[in-house]
């Protein structure tokens, strides 16, 4: 309430101050202007309430070109992974067949968050700046996780299609900084 009375109050004040010069142009930038900070007030408590921070588990980076999530049941093949603060995975390459579902088990050997996310050089280059907006975001969406310092997780995914694919880190600056691993996707 306090928000709506405090706007129609600007929305007077602009229009008074307008009709003491050039009525019609500086009218309009005063009403423009009121509707700014009109829609800036009602909008800030939706804004705050965002899920910044929070696990990311709608789904939207688990499909791709590159494959799903799988089955546990369907393992064929486990990896090892290590994620390092030199932004760096061990292994750095992996080979896998199309239809192949695979195991990562991942750990995070140094003192700094990290994620593992499965997809596509441009699916990649989209989650980074999604990260550059929410660097605090975490994920729990099947096609990538995060890694707490000392912490291990597994990722599980089915690989679709053959190609060339990576598993990169998106805590910003990290994918830049080489913190990715190229997936080789074979014919079954």
């Amino acid at each position: 309430m306090k928000t709506f009375a405090f706007a129609a109050a600007l929305g007077t004040v602009g229009r008074r101050t307008a009709s003491r010069s050039q009525p019609g142009r500086n009218f309009m930038l005063c009403r423009s202007a009121t509707l700014i900070v009109y829609l800036s007030i009602a909008l800030a408590p939706g804004l705050a309430l965002s899920d910044q921070g929070q696990p990311h588990k709608d789904g939207g980076h688990a499909q791709s070109p590159a494959g799903a999530p799988g089955d546990a049941a369907k393992v064929s093949k486990v990896f090892k992974v290590r994620m390092l603060d030199s932004m760096r995975f061990e292994p750095s390459s992996f080979e896998v067949r199309g239809g192949q579902t695979v195991k990562f088990v991942v750990t995070n050997t140094g003192q700094i968050r990290h994620e593992f996310g499965v997809g596509t050089q441009d699916q990649q280059q989209a989650h980074a700046e999604m990260m550059l907006a929410d660097p605090d975001m975490k994920h729990e969406d099947g096609s990538v996780i995060t890694v707490e310092p000392g912490q291990t997780k597994e990722l599980i995914w089915r690989f679709a299609r053959p190609g060339q694919y990576e598993a990169a880190c998106q805590v910003p600056g990290h994918y830049p900084a080489g913190m990715m691993a190229k997936i080789v996707v074979k014919r079954p």
